[in-house]
């Protein structure tokens, strides 16, 4: 998958550099939009079932909240650059306390607790290309790439221990807030339905993707993706 987004990558860039401008589009004209919608985490991100929980490193997220800011700035009638700010908020799956726990003959090991909540910020900038229709919508394909940073809330655990000899006992615990942070690519799709002269109700879809996520002490962690549907306004002015 990430072959194929280079590819991709390559290829609107090598247009983009070699797009023939018309005498009536060399003038710049820039655009400045917000989304807001849903993001669904996918591979590693995702939650996963209770039988693959020992084959995955799985990060347990739920899907949840996606807000988007984007900048265009067009340098042809087909061609132009797109800049990409955008929050991901998706909660720590339950699923995740359950994976914790143990239960056998002997012992029981039960996990309960709160908190985990991701927050997921992308930082990217790239080519876009852009084909206006006859009544003046506008449909979009975006290719961006950058930084990623992924903030995890604490998680607040709760143990039940119990040897089924007759000592139980509860203890509780808390791990500190996590950062991480790697490289990533989006593929976006936009349609830009026109209201009137420079407004736009936009319709977009993305599908964002990371190599890998490192923390401060340069520990690796499984790549992920995630995919967003979203709805919102642009003005080009």
């Amino acid at each position: 998958m990430k072959k194929l987004f280079f590819i991709l990558l390559y290829i609107m860039l090598s247009q983009f550099c070699f797009a023939q401008i018309k005498e009536d589009s060399i003038k710049k004209r820039f655009t400045v939009g917000g989304s807001f919608g849903y993001g669904f985490p996918m591979g590693n991100y995702a939650t996963i079932t209770p039988d693959m929980y020992f084959t995955n490193n799985s990060m347990f997220a739920d899907p949840g909240i996606h807000c988007d800011l984007d900048f265009n700035c067009q340098f042809s009638e087909h061609w132009g650059v797109v800049l990409f700010l955008n929050e991901n908020f998706n909660k720590l799956d339950p699923g995740y306390f359950s994976y914790l726990s143990f239960e056998s003959p002997d012992q029981e090991i039960n996990y309960t607790g709160s908190g985990g909540a991701y927050n997921l910020g992308n930082y990217f900038i790239g080519p876009y290309y852009s084909n206006t229709f006859f009544n003046g919508d506008i449909f979009e394909i975006e290719l961006a790439g950058g930084l990623i940073s992924l903030h995890q809330s604490p998680i607040n655990y709760t143990l039940y221990f119990n040897n089924l000899s007759g000592f139980p006992h509860t203890s509780y615990s808390t791990q500190p807030a996590q950062i991480y942070f790697g490289l990533g690519l989006e593929l976006g799709l936009k349609f830009k339905i026109l209201i009137t002269k420079g407004l736009y109700i936009t319709l977009n879809s993305a599908f964002i993707v990371n190599d890998a996520f490192t923390d401060f002490h340069s520990n690796v962690y499984n790549p992920f993706e995630i995919l967003t549907g979203c709805i919102g306004l642009e003005y080009k002015f």
